[in-house]
């Protein structure tokens, strides 16, 4: 009798739902594994929601392969993708179009979110119009494209540890007034590995960081400590037009390593220019 009870309590185990949030219209698929802590999502398109548009992450595991989550909307935060708790595997996927009304249009991470040749593009929030993290990010062979934020980080905004490797971070933009990063925007641990930082821009006349944006924010007690390696930041540009100080490739007041096989050029309308101390092998 012990015996059948036990096995009666693993079995329940095993087919306990895990605490994920999917709202309405999403097709998902269940891959079962031991304790069932995974799950394999399909699509999702043309959802809302208040915190995470598409998929909201309370606990487990989410993977997706080769799966679209597009034309998704957040009243606050996460777009498409709202970690709270837990880890979203964002594999060969795309995260389109979507939008926030405050941070994260594509995605918003409060855990762990992993992206591996994925596209997140055409989204929109307040801040971190492409992604917006509070924990652990890692992104690998990926691209980050055309994602718009109206006060910081168009591309990517973070405030924890993150990497980001053999990805593009290209054409994304931050619009409103004192707009700050609009490829990235830093006050954490941050390593770009062999990225390219390429046609962001900031378009007020007193924006900062078309490029790169890199802060010791001493409001929040934290400090950027962003590193370069294998790194081209080119072709970004800040401002108007209206001055010639506006750090069109990169604006920092804090540690930023740039290692020799890295370059910051041609961007406008300066290169690091504006910004508060001196750039190691930035040329204005």
């Amino acid at each position: 009798m012990s015996r059948e009870i036990d096995e009666g309590l693993e079995r329940a185990e095993r087919t306990k739902p895990i605490p994920l949030h999917l709202n309405t219209r999403v097709k998902f698929l269940w891959e079962k594994v031991a304790k069932n802590d995974t799950k394999r999502l399909a699509q999702t398109a043309g959802v809302s929601g208040s915190l995470g548009g598409g998929l909201r992450q309370d606990g487990g595991t989410t993977d997706t392969d080769n799966t679209t989550l597009s034309n998704n909307s957040a009243t606050f935060d996460g777009g498409a993708v709202f970690t709270n708790f837990g880890t979203v595997n964002l594999n060969s996927s795309v995260v389109t179009d979507n939008t926030a009304g405050g941070q994260g249009g594509g995605i918003q991470n409060f855990d762990h979110t992993k992206l591996h040749d994925t596209n997140v593009s055409g989204n929109t929030a307040s801040q971190g119009g492409g992604i917006n993290n509070f924990n652990i990010l890692e992104i690998e062979g990926s691209r980050i494209t055309d994602n718009t934020a109206t006060s910081r980080g168009g591309g990517v905004w973070t405030s924890q540890t993150a990497e980001i490797r053999h990805t593009t971070i290209s054409e994304n933009s931050v619009t409103g007034v004192n707009g700050q990063g609009g490829g990235l925007w830093n006050n954490r641990g941050l390593v770009l590995d062999d990225v390219k930082v390429v046609r962001n821009k900031t378009t007020d006349a007193n924006s900062q960081g078309g490029g790169i944006y890199n802060i010791n924010d001493t409001g929040q007690r934290f400090s950027g400590n962003l590193q370069l390696i294998k790194t081209k930041v080119t072709d970004n540009s800040s401002g108007n037009g209206t001055s010639t100080t506006n750090a069109g490739g990169v604006w920092t007041n804090t540690q930023f390593t740039v290692f020799e096989d890295s370059a910051i050029s041609d961007n406008h309308p300066t290169n690091c220019k504006g910004s508060p101390i001196t750039v190691d092998h930035c040329v204005n």
